[in-house]
């Protein structure tokens, strides 16, 4: 950021330039259940009405832009040439040379950053060698330099010059439009980056103003950035508060976190309006939410949410569908209190380290499998209130007596081990075993693999296998004090089931499923979501 210097000779352009394709803005406020209120303006010379206010706010809100000394803004000084150089150059973070400058009458305040936009293509001189830094920027060389600096350059230059005297041809001065100008004025115009006044006149060569730049910078990036339009959030769901934010185009990658009492997301290639935005929820997972521009030249947009009482999150974009636009959506899960407290169950991800398991017709080794479909049950234990206990979180090997050991050792109520089968290519389906043999068996045991295989039955439509015993030989079920069951998803030997235990999504399902027959067995009365 950069503002006014009582040693400069010439005053800078206005500070927001350092953001001057900083990521976007957008014209409406931030929605929540009713009309986002006006932000007041900072600038004693900038109305709250005017046309240039939300651009001014969105820059001052995300600390880049100052006014001069006096606390004003000055929305009608002009641009010079030099200036504008300067500040493109810098908001792309480009090299500034320190020697072979082309230009003969540029000082040593904006040689190099004049010389930088030049390499680029951005500016050019005059056939005499000169650049004239200290002439005031004509509209239409400011859409030069912004339709260039966006990337746009080679489809302003594709435009046919009947679709350029289309649109020029629809202001009263469209015809005083330079010919090296004009296919970039035409694509400034079609893209909503510049307008004519209410008489129809484009004003091409007019001194570009401050106010004017900001705005024209602000609607540049519109097309960019995933621009939150607005926030929505509803606490009515039977597990969890649910936060959407509306967004003009899909939103770059999202990075949440939890630090102390806050969620935190971070999400690229986003912009915020009016740079920062709050928001009280009436919610029992969540307290307020703010919304805050955070990276500039690299757009990023930060959420934060104040928790309560929650078990787990989710965060995760939606494309648009039944009506609505790209959306980014936060769960929050709520903490269920079962009133005896939290049950505590073993989840063990069966193999692991050097022990692969079985090894699938295309090379899927079951350990991978049943962790990743572990991890989701741990995932969704925590969601409906359960306490999950992992024997392993990565790709490590827990002999099956230190698996035992630690579920006896916590005094877990259930111990669940999750696997997949193998066999030949025909077999197929899911099945669920307890300890014992048809005459001696636990029968808690049973009940338990009994809800595990009923409920991934119902969301997998997997063949039922049957929940069974093993004749007392699997060591985690023989060797555990509480009741166990080890749940074999599906089968690597299976060309189809092997796809499926690959898919993500699959595997989430199945994670959630056993999870929901954990839950089942509890009798808690919960249904996971």
């Amino acid at each position: 950021m950069f503002g006014m210097h009582k040693d400069t000779l010439h005053p800078p352009l206005w500070p927001v330039f350092a953001l001057l394709l900083l990521g976007a803005m957008v014209a409406g406020g931030l929605v929540t259940a009713g009309p986002a209120a006006a932000h007041p303006s900072s600038f004693p010379d900038v109305s709250s009405t005017s046309e240039e206010h939300v651009a001014v706010e969105f820059l001052t809100a995300a600390g880049v832009l100052d006014g001069f000394g006096d606390g004003y803004f000055r929305p009608q000084t002009g641009v010079t040439r030099a200036q504008a150089a300067k500040v493109l150059a810098e908001q792309k973070g480009i090299a500034i040379p320190t020697s072979g400058f082309t230009f003969r009458d540029v000082d040593s305040q904006y040689r190099g950053y004049v010389q930088a936009a030049a390499n680029q293509d951005w500016v050019s001189g005059y056939p005499d060698g000169t650049f004239r830094p200290y002439d005031s920027l004509q509209r239409q060389h400011m859409a030069v330099l912004i339709v260039r600096s966006a990337g746009w350059g080679a489809a302003a230059e594709a435009l046919s010059s009947s679709k350029v005297r289309e649109v020029l041809g629809s202001f009263e001065d469209g015809g005083q439009v330079s010919g090296q100008a004009e296919k970039y004025v035409a694509l400034a115009v079609m893209k909503g980056l510049l307008k004519g006044d209410t008489r129809g006149y484009l004003m091409p060569t007019k001194q570009t103003s401050r106010a004017h730049f900001c705005m024209v910078a602000y609607r540049a990036q519109l097309e960019r950035l995933a621009v939150v339009e607005d926030v929505r959030y509803s606490a009515e769901h039977l597990d969890k508060t649910r936060i959407v934010l509306d967004l003009s185009r899909k939103p770059g990658k999202a990075s949440p976190r939890v630090e102390g009492q806050t969620l935190i997301v971070d999400v690229d290639q986003a912009a915020v309006a009016e740079g920062e935005r709050t928001l009280d929820l009436i919610s029992s997972e969540a307290g307020s939410i703010s919304l805050k521009q955070t990276g500039f030249s690299s757009p990023r947009i930060q959420l934060r949410i104040s928790l309560k009482s929650y078990t787990d999150y989710e965060v995760f974009a939606m494309a648009p569908s039944n009506g609505l636009g790209d959306r980014l959506v936060i769960d929050i899960y709520r903490k269920v209190d079962y009133g005896t407290g939290k049950p505590l169950v073993v989840v063990d991800p069966g193999h692991g380290g050097t022990d692969n398991g079985a090894t699938g017709i295309t090379g899927l080794l079951e350990k991978d499998a049943n962790l990743a479909i572990g991890l989701e049950v741990e995932k969704y234990l925590l969601r409906a209130g359960v306490e999950p206990l992992m024997t392993r979180r990565d790709d490590s090997y827990p002999t099956l007596k230190e698996r035992a050991d630690l579920a006896n050792a916590a005094g877990a109520d259930i111990f669940v081990s999750i696997h997949n089968n193998a066999a030949d290519p025909a077999s197929e389906g899911t099945e669920t075993y307890y300890w014992g043999d048809q005459q001696t068996y636990s029968a808690e045991g049973r009940r338990l693999a009994e809800a595990i295989q009923n409920a991934v039955l119902e969301e997998l439509s997997t063949v039922d296998r049957g929940a069974r015993t093993h004749w007392k030989n699997l060591y985690v079920l023989a060797n555990t004090k509480m009741p166990a069951a080890l749940v074999e998803v599906g089968f690597l030997t299976n060309a189809e089931e092997e796809a499926r235990l690959k898919d993500p999504v699959y595997r989430q399902r199945a994670g959630k499923a056993i999870a929901q027959g954990i839950v089942d067995y509890f009798d808690l009365g919960y249904v996971i979501q």
